[in-house]
């Protein structure tokens, strides 16, 4: 089954639109956009309502119908890895090596 992602990518590309021309016309930077095609972020209601209006779509073509627990474990999955980004972010110290690891 398609996601949000393969979607949004399928339709700028067969818009012959570059991720940089998207992002200008959607008013987000290029790396919103490469978020949302790696699967990193889903965007909100007004973004998602300028994809609709730009490829004349509804909001159900982002979205096929799924079962709920995939849907919720996607999200799941989503926040840990920001959680993780923060966290590595923040850190000040150097990313550890595995003992023995040169």
């Amino acid at each position: 089954m398609k996601e949000f992602k393969d979607i949004l990518r399928g339709l700028r590309i067969r818009s012959n639109l570059s991720q940089s021309e998207l992002s200008q016309q959607v008013f987000l930077s290029r790396s919103a956009i490469a978020k949302y095609e790696n699967g990193l972020d889903l965007p909100g209601k007004e973004t998602l309502e300028r994809f609709c209006t730009l490829f004349g779509v509804e909001k159900a073509y982002f979205f096929p119908p799924e079962p709920q627990e995939l849907l919720i474990e996607k999200n799941r999955r989503i926040r840990r890895l920001k959680t993780a980004l923060s966290v590595w972010r923040r850190s000040s110290s150097p990313l550890c090596l595995r003992p023995g690891a040169s």
